[in-house]
């Protein structure tokens, strides 16, 4: 079982709805690194339930546009990854020309999650900006 899972919260949510949730990456590859999970442990993301995989790609299609203007970046690059977690999660990070991300590749201003997340929090709109407990939620959900 995952750490998120096991009762651990993500300390910067940027987004929740029934089926995902969104938030900063504490090892981000770049400032403004998200990543998106179902509220449903699976492992491979060919066995996740077709709600759940759907609802993934409808929140990063709803963040994505939000990331880039945050960060006033190029694109918003999407990655499938990872075996140090044991469960889907799709990546989203904001990307450059001329620039290349490696697997070991890290975002160095931990610090800057505060600011991360006020850029992306602010370009979201009104209706679309949920706060709320995570932990109460996944226990809500029996997930």
């Amino acid at each position: 079982m995952s750490v998120l899972f096991n009762g651990a919260v993500p300390e910067f949510i940027i987004y929740e709805d029934e089926l995902t949730l969104a938030f900063l990456d504490y090892e981000p590859k770049v400032m403004g690194h998200t990543l998106i999970i179902p509220k449903v442990e699976v492992d491979n993301y060919f066995d996740v339930p077709e709600e759940y995989y759907l609802a993934v790609y409808k929140t990063a299609r709803l963040l994505g546009p939000v990331i880039l203007k945050a960060f006033n970046s190029t694109r918003v690059n999407q990655a499938v990854s990872g075996y140090h977690v044991p469960h889907f999660h799709l990546h989203l990070y904001p990307s450059y020309p001329h620039m290349e991300l490696t697997p070991d590749h890290m975002y160095e201003e931990k610090d800057d999650l505060n600011k991360a997340f006020q850029l992306i929090t602010s370009q979201l709109p009104n209706t679309v900006r949920k706060s709320c407990s995570c932990s109460q939620i996944l226990r809500a959900t029996n997930i």
